[in-house]
This record gives structure tokens, C-alpha cells and sequence, in this order.
């Protein structure tokens, strides 16, 4: 009877370690497959600095109206954006946000 109690707890300690081996790996599949999801939707539905209207600049993540205006003003008044740091230069955008917004927006410039 020891003995089966001890060979049942080894086989209740392989199934856990089954189990969590495979949640592990089930969410690394489910990460990798939703970073190739959001590469595909941004290669396609980006957002270019230089040419978006307030409408279009709203789209990014954490850009509403006034900050979708004050990017639109530093355009008139300095030119085209051509890096993270000509973003950093409008009021209300700072390192982490300028990131996330260039996750989903490009820089073109037509004076090239």
C-alpha cells in the first residue's frame, strides 16, 4: 500500500509538470502569434506623421485632440518630423509615449 501511495504521488507530480510545461509553452505560441498579428495590422494600417490630418493622428495610442493639434502645429511652423526626437519636441510627449506611438506611425519625408 506505501508503495502504490508513492508511485501515485510520482505520477500526480509528472502530470503537474506536464501540465505546466505545456501552459508555458501554450502562452509563448499565443505571444509569438499575437506579435505576428500586430506586425501584419501595423505593416498595413500605419499612420504617416508627416501627411495624417487630426483625424487620422487620433488613431495613435494616447494622441486625442489636443495633442493631435499641437503635432499638427509643430509640423506647420518646423517641418516634417524626421525622428523620435523632432516628436519629443511637442508638449505632452515624452520618451515612452513618442515609443508607442512610433510602434504604430512612420516617418516620411517628402522633401527626399
Amino acid at each position: 500500500m506505501v508503495k502504490r501511495q508513492g508511485a501515485d504521488r510520482d505520477r500526480v507530480a509528472l502530470v503537474v509538470a506536464l501540465v505546466v510545461c505545456a501552459a508555458f509553452f501554450y502562452d509563448a505560441a499565443q505571444k509569438e502569434a499575437a506579435t505576428d498579428v500586430e506586425w501584419h495590422i501595423r505593416s498595413r494600417y500605419s499612420v504617416d506623421l508627416n501627411r495624417a490630418d487630426a483625424v487620422h493622428l487620433t488613431l495613435l495610442p494616447g494622441i486625442g485632440p489636443a495633442l493631435a493639434d499641437a503635432l499638427l502645429e509643430r509640423r506647420r511652423e518646423e517641418g516634417p518630423f524626421r525622428s523620435k526626437s523632432d516628436l519629443l519636441q511637442v508638449r505632452g510627449i515624452g520618451p515612452h509615449r513618442a515609443q508607442e506611438i512610433l510602434r504604430w506611425a512612420v516617418l516620411v519625408d517628402d522633401a527626399r
